[in-house]
């Protein structure tokens, strides 16, 4: 969305410094690229946003993945503090400008499934690939487009060369896993150059 942010969580100084509350907790924007998203939507240096989409943003890392889930050309809701007073901002993504071809792709046709959490998957290259989702997602702020699935649960998503077959895998991994009343399922996604374990919360 072109913003330059504090890369650590905003701690008691920092608080003090820009007249939070001791509990707040959220991103610093530091720099507005002009002319990008951010700079036309509204959003200044200084801010600092608390949550995107209504979903908390405890730490930059949250930032970056509620960001990332979100489809170039959408909109995303960002609440931000300034000078101790909330604003609601309303930011268009922008196309990302990255290395990572797949994040960049966008598929149109792809909706999202709520039998899914609310992800948008697509298939390529035998590769189940993360395409988006919902904004009311249990993956929004922990999977971002581009990501590539690697295992669900117990679900090891390599070995299929079929769509729908894994497809069906992963939603009934997901019901099997609520059945046993679990509050949070495993994804194993590749990402970049590495591979990371993400747990997704499936109740509060």
């Amino acid at each position: 969305i072109g913003v330059f942010f504090h890369p650590q969580e905003i701690d008691d100084n920092m608080r003090s410094a820009l007249g939070l509350g001791k509990n707040v907790k959220g991103v610093l924007v530091t720099k507005v690229i002009e002319g990008g998203p951010a700079d036309k939507a509204g959003v200044f240096a200084k801010d600092v946003v608390v949550s995107v989409d209504g979903k908390a943003t405890y730490q930059p890392h949250d930032f970056v993945n509620q960001i990332g889930l979100l489809v170039p050309g959408s909109q995303a809701q960002l609440e931000v503090i300034r000078r101790g007073k909330k604003r609601a901002i309303t930011v268009t993504i922008a196309e990302r400008e990255e290395n990572n071809a797949v994040a960049q792709k966008n598929y149109r046709n792809v909706e999202p499934d709520e039998d899914l959490l609310g992800l948008k998957l697509a298939f390529e290259d035998g590769k189940v690939i993360v395409a988006g989702g919902s904004r009311n997602s249990r993956a929004a702020g922990r999977l971002m487009r581009g990501d590539v699935l690697v295992s669900v649960g117990e679900v090891d998503l390599e070995k299929f060369q079929d769509f729908s077959k894994a497809l069906e895998a992963i939603k009934s991994e997901i019901k099997r896993v609520k059945k046993e009343r679990r509050k949070g399922i495993m994804f194993i996604v590749h990402r970049e150059s590495g591979y990371l374990s993400i747990p997704i919360v499936l109740e509060d």
